[in-house]
């Protein structure tokens, strides 16, 4: 799949559109809407980490819509047709450098 059909299904799941309707639209599964949408929150979570940006919540739809505006601000920022650099990213607190995997 393309960059611009992953943006346009990652914006229209952060502006209200179900995953139901959006698997019906783009002829995918619900998995794999998911999918996508864990796959484009993990790069721009690399993309923060990397850039030393605040992180930003976004597990679920739900905490990604209540955060909407940032993330479609870095939307355009990140390549999603490459894989996220840090990929297991959940705080930025660092405790040891050997905790860190790629």
């Amino acid at each position: 799949m393309d960059q611009e059909t992953k943006k346009l299904m990652f914006t229209n799941l952060l502006n209200g559109v179900s995953v139901e309707r959006l698997a019906i639209d783009f002829e995918r599964s619900p998995s794999e809407i998911h999918g996508y949408f864990r796959a484009v929150t993990l790069k721009i979570r690399s993309y923060c980490f990397i850039r030393n940006m605040p992180f930003i919540p976004c597990e679920s739809i739900a905490l990604a819509r209540q955060n909407r505006l940032a993330l479609l601000t870095l939307l355009d920022k990140v390549n999603l047709n490459k894989a996220a650099d840090y990929s297991r990213i959940t705080t930025r607190e660092v405790k040891d450098i050997a905790d860190i995997r790629c």
